[in-house]
């Protein structure tokens, strides 16, 4: 008998009616199984894991960059550069005017994440019905953008644009990330190597004394000396900046403030409480050095890696110079 030395000579050798079969079956397994197979182990390695939030933030679940192959023997991220602000604020009045020409409030934004291709916002709070060009995914927590529909969608210079707390975070490979400190009510305490802290602390009060999303929110500076930008009410220390919050005015737009040093003890419980009373809510405070008692805590590491901790983001800080 005549060795059968391949699966289509088998085939070859089955009478008529079942060779049909027997050939759909060899396709089956030895194509259709392994690209199937092929296919879902690269979903599986393009998935990024979730990362849990806190009560306030229940929207956006938050890109986590692996510390192992991601912001490490990376070029360090400068600023936001002014074509980046630019396309940014584009963005922005883009937004605004969709929404106002659809009767609905500008989303909840809590993150933008920007590329060369398209433009990724997750939202503090989930909403399903995006304005245009937006789509929504991930239950309405999501919204995306490509850059070419932004480019060509209407801007409505007269529709004005709800201020924004958006600071830099840096970078994950290719897209700028930014996070909305208004969206991180209470205590921001950044802790890591005395003068990357510094270098990050003037880029963020640079960035919030410019952009044009924020520069009508009121921003407090203390303990930065002659550093701190023109746009800043400059206070000595953290019980400085605690006496010129004053008592809220109805009416009054909620801010952020800075801080070069860690507060005492006393003086954060005191600003902590005093951000989060009635006619206060929104106001962020931002302590580099940390903080006691912080609702949230980010760190800086030495190779310049910035983790958010429970927001799950992790990126390229944005500590070189500005070009």
């Amino acid at each position: 008998m005549p060795l059968i030395d391949s699966p289509l000579a088998a085939a070859a050798s089955v009478p008529d009616g079942w060779r049909i079969v027997l050939i759909a079956a060899i396709v089956l397994g030895v194509v259709v199984l392994p690209l199937v197979a092929a296919l879902d182990i690269a979903r599986s390695r393009r998935r990024r894991p979730a990362a849990p939030l806190p009560d306030d933030m229940t929207g956006p679940l938050l890109l986590r960059a692996p510390a192992a192959t991601r912001g490490v023997g990376q070029p360090t991220v400068g600023p936001l550069d002014p074509m980046g602000a630019w396309a940014v604020d584009r963005v922005l009045r883009v937004l605004a005017t969709a929404c106002r020409q659809t009767g609905r409030p500008f989303p909840a934004l809590a993150v933008a994440e920007v590329d060369p291709a398209r433009v990724v916002l997750r939202l503090a709070v989930p909403d399903d019905r995006p304005a245009e060009p937006w789509t929504a995914s991930e239950n309405g927590r999501v919204w995306t953008a490509a850059f070419l529909a932004l480019q060509a969608a209407p801007v409505d210079l007269a529709v004005p644009v709800p201020d924004r707390r958006l600071v830099s975070l840096g970078a994950v490979d290719d897209t700028r990330i930014l996070l909305d400190l208004g969206q991180c009510h209470g205590i921001v305490a950044v802790t890591g190597p005395g003068p990357a802290l510094r270098t990050l602390a003037r880029t963020w009060l640079a960035e919030l004394s410019a952009n044009a999303w924020s520069a009508k929110v009121p921003l407090v500076a203390a303990g930065f000396g002659a550093d701190g930008p023109g746009g800043a009410v400059a206070v000595r220390d953290a019980a400085a900046a605690l006496d010129s919050l004053g008592t809220p005015e109805a009416g009054t737009p909620s801010g952020v403030v800075i801080l070069a040093e860690p507060p005492q003890a006393r003086v954060a419980a005191a600003l902590a409480e005093v951000v989060a009373a009635p006619g206060r809510d929104g106001w962020s405070v931002v302590a580099f050095g940390g903080a006691a008692g912080a609702r949230w805590e980010f760190t800086l590491h030495p190779d310049g890696r910035l983790d958010t901790g429970v927001l799950g983001i992790v990126t390229r800080a944005p500590l070189a110079a500005a070009s």
